[in-house]
């Protein structure tokens, strides 16, 4: 990748909503993957869905350790998954 036309940043602010369907491990082994962040460092907050189903989302806020990282990296990385 032309590292010019690379849009690199050095902070993000992420939050993954996990509904009871989904398998919590497996979307923050692919974030933590992804991010090369450890997945321990993400907050818990919970909520109620509609229809009473469990809610959970995963904020984290992620300071200087994207610099490596540009959006278009990303965004090829997440769709792998």
């Amino acid at each position: 990748m032309d590292l010019e036309k690379a849009h690199p940043f050095s902070a993000a602010d992420v939050s993954i909503i996990i509904h009871a369907t989904e398998d919590e491990n497996k979307i923050l082994d692919a974030i933590g993957s992804i991010l090369s962040i450890d997945t321990d460092r993400f907050r818990h907050m919970e909520s109620t869905g509609h229809w009473r189903n469990r809610i959970k989302r995963k904020p984290i806020s992620k300071i200087g350790q994207t610099k490596d990282l540009s959006r278009e990296d990303i965004s090829v990385r997440i769709r792998q998954y």
